[in-house]
């Protein structure tokens, strides 16, 4: 993504960084000056000056550092410029599991006195204004028009807090440093019905990308699932950011395979656990998520029903038709394509529609450039040849990924109805 940052130094010493630990974003402070012996290794962070000329390489304990906001769970970009009143300031796009969207704030002093008193931009040692040194301010709410102000739109006894939780891989392959997959578990949480007295249905969610991650934040769409009784599973499965190196290329040539058999194993996982009904096991995703669950039922006997917004049913037909921007996104994550088509072609649900024996939703856009409407046609047209339960739901003047409200609320019913169905 263009215009985000996850590491600035601030100009009274220190580093700022959003590292990503346990499927959790932490605004951390790293301080510049060198430590004493005996607090870890030092790692090198490479550093450009704003305009471009030269690079510093700059040594940080990893083991130091300080939470600036620890209620925060996901920080989507940050950035260092000049605040009111002409001084430095530090503002965060953040949010939580119970905190919206918002921008929040500090002053570099606050920031460099939390972390020791570091050396202030004119040489003088910072003063905090409001945290003594080693504890991290608050920070304030960016207050203006149309600026949102972290508040959710649900009272607190009806959010469903995730979990974070891991399971084991039983067969990882050429995957040895890995040993687990990862999900964010939400809870049924509905006051008025109180706690469920055997275990719910379970919507298993798909993130996009297929390399970018969950989020652990608070999402008005997985609400919408737990206050009507499903827990929902958002799946990290192997190639997911935020796990490290290892975690990140076991998806390299393996787009298909590996994706799927977490997403079956977290869903088995938690029906192994009672923390969902193992009749009632659902997968949903948009794009390369559809994609993950179309193969989940084409080559798994898990779910008991899929659907897909806007996914991808053709591998090779996504490789010849989709937009420049990503035109060679798959050459690490499935092969060079034309030359192993055939591998496209195996590992593409289209083509093995004969696998799937359960009912499926396909939603898509009529204006989609990333995934055309053709892709949508041929799979629904070859399930209803073989004679299984297919609804289709096209969406005039939509693209890739839903924009209006009507459409945005739409789908969600239909979704809704049509796992209630089963």
């Amino acid at each position: 993504m263009f215009g985000r940052t996850r590491l600035a130094p601030l100009p009274g010493g220190g580093l700022l960084c959003a590292r990503r630990l346990g499927g959790r974003d932490h605004l951390t402070l790293l301080p510049s000056h060198a430590s004493p012996a005996g607090l870890g290794e030092a790692v090198a962070v490479r550093l450009s000056s704003r305009d471009g000329a030269g690079r510093a390489s700059v040594d940080v304990p990893a083991s130091v550092g300080l939470d600036v906001a620890p209620e925060l769970t996901q920080v989507e970009t940050f950035a260092v410029g000049d605040g009111p009143g002409g001084g430095r300031v530090v503002a965060a796009v953040a949010m939580g599991a119970d905190v919206a969207p918002h921008v929040r704030w500090w002053t570099v002093d606050e920031l460099v006195a939390a972390i020791g008193g570091s050396p202030g931009p004119e040489g003088r040692a910072a003063t905090p204004t409001d945290a003594p040194p080693g504890r991290a301010p608050a920070g304030r709410l960016m207050a203006g028009f149309g600026v949102p102000s972290g508040q959710v739109d649900l009272a607190p006894e009806w959010i469903s807090v995730p979990q974070h939780l891991s399971f084991p891989i039983e067969h990882p392959g050429a995957d040895a440093a890995v040993e687990n997959t990862h999900a964010l578990y939400y809870p049924p949480r509905n006051p008025d019905v109180g706690e469920p007295n055997e275990p719910p249905p379970l919507v298993v969610r798909i993130h996009g990308g297929p390399t970018a991650a969950a989020e652990w934040r608070y999402r008005p769409d997985v609400q919408f699932w737990t206050t009507r009784g499903f827990a929902v599973a958002d799946v990290n499965y192997r190639g997911s950011t935020g796990y490290g190196r290892p975690y990140r290329d076991a998806l390299k040539g393996r787009w298909g395979i590996v994706d799927v058999a977490d997403c079956v194993t977290v869903a088995d996982g938690l029906a192994a656990a009672g923390l969902a009904d193992p009749e009632r096991l659902f997968i949903r995703g948009g794009s390369a998520g559809g994609f993950t669950a179309l193969a989940a039922v084409a080559f798994h006997d898990t779910f008991a029903a899929a659907a897909s917004s806007y996914g991808v049913a053709d591998l090779a037909l996504l490789a010849a038709e989709t937009h420049k921007f990503e035109s060679r996104y798959l050459d690490s994550l499935v092969g060079l394509y034309p030359q192993e088509a055939e591998r496209y072609r195996a590992r593409s649900p289209l083509f093995h529609v004969d696998g799937i024996d359960v009912p499926v939703l396909v939603l898509q856009g009529s204006d989609d450039p990333v995934v055309p409407p053709s892709q949508a046609d041929a799979l629904v047209a070859a399930l209803r040849e073989r004679g299984v339960r297919v609804e289709e739901r096209r969406y005039e003047g939509e693209a890739h990924g839903w924009r209006r409200a009507d459409t945005i609320v739409d789908a969600l019913d239909t979704e809704l109805e049509f796992f209630r169905s089963i």
